[in-house]
């Protein structure tokens, strides 16, 4: 169960790559970026019991749906998703910005 585990966190932080650039490449249109980023739910594929319940994810899950949030976080997401650092969409911004500025001194 470990392997299955690594690889659930390796996609999820591929796909919130690429959900923030996909925010970023979008910006400046009406299209809004949704992230969906659920902590361990218990599932048919996870029945680990620290797991959160599915119907209290799918709960809060809805809630969050019906504000502004460029991010759906459930309250037992929070604390991972707040470890990369308080200002990763600023690096992220920042990172796509350099790559669309002409050459310095060409």
């Amino acid at each position: 169960m470990e392997l299955f585990s690594c690889f659930c966190i390796t996609t999820k932080a591929a796909l919130h790559s690429y959900t923030l650039s996909q925010r970023y490449m979008l910006k400046d249109t009406s299209v809004k970026i949704l992230e969906i980023a659920p902590p361990g739910v218990q599932t048919y594929f996870n029945n680990d019991p620290s797991s959160m319940l599915l119907a209290s994810f799918i709960d809060e899950t809805m809630k969050v749906l019906g504000t502004d949030a460029d991010e759906v976080l459930v309250e037992e997401a929070k604390v991972f998703r707040n470890n990369p650092g308080p200002n990763e969409g600023i690096f992220v911004n920042q990172l796509n910005n350099m790559m669309f500025e002409p050459p310095k001194g060409h």
